[in-house]
């Protein structure tokens, strides 16, 4: 079990990794198309405009992703050092449910790796319990909310402070 727990946190982190790859990409292009606008007409800014603007949110959910992977990577560990499986696992599993439900399964490279996560809980709590888990307790949605507002905060302030946005 603390086996699975571990390779569950190597699979939120090298996601993480993947996202701030992303992140780092998406500055990059944005960064171009600035330098491309200084001779563009006004149509053709007027179109760059709205693909940094694109791009921006699309690094802003990445971002957020990328938070929410961390938390899950410590958690994580931290589950399989102090043997909190139950409730922790639980905790897990609403994030993705939560992230599901905004819609953050469409980021690019990223869906895979939330699946991924989904399923590998889903073994640790069968084996944890020796049943099939479906449902999160109460609690788990509580404490998955409050992580999910201090990831977007987290989110919003490493983008400001790395990209100057």
């Amino acid at each position: 079990m603390r086996t699975r727990l571990l390779a569950l946190s190597v699979i939120a982190r090298q996601g993480a990794s993947k996202a701030d790859f992303l992140i780092s990409k998406i500055e990059t292009r944005k960064k171009y198309l600035r330098a491309k606008t200084k001779y563009a007409d006004e149509s053709q800014k007027e179109f760059v405009k709205r693909e940094i603007e694109s791009l921006t949110r699309i690094q802003q959910r990445l971002a957020y992703v990328q938070v929410i992977l961390e938390m899950i990577a410590l958690r994580a560990e931290t589950a399989a050092i102090a043997g909190s499986i139950l409730s922790t696992i639980a905790v897990i599993r609403e994030l993705l449910k939560q992230i599901r439900k905004r819609g953050f399964v469409a980021l690019p490279g990223i869906s895979l790796v939330l699946e991924e996560i989904y399923e590998a809980t889903g073994e640790v709590l069968a084996e944890a319990m020796n049943i099939e888990f479906n449902d999160s307790p109460v609690l788990a949605k509580a404490e998955a909310e409050k992580i999910l507002e201090e990831a977007e905060v987290i989110a919003k302030e490493r983008l400001a402070g790395k990209f100057n946005i």
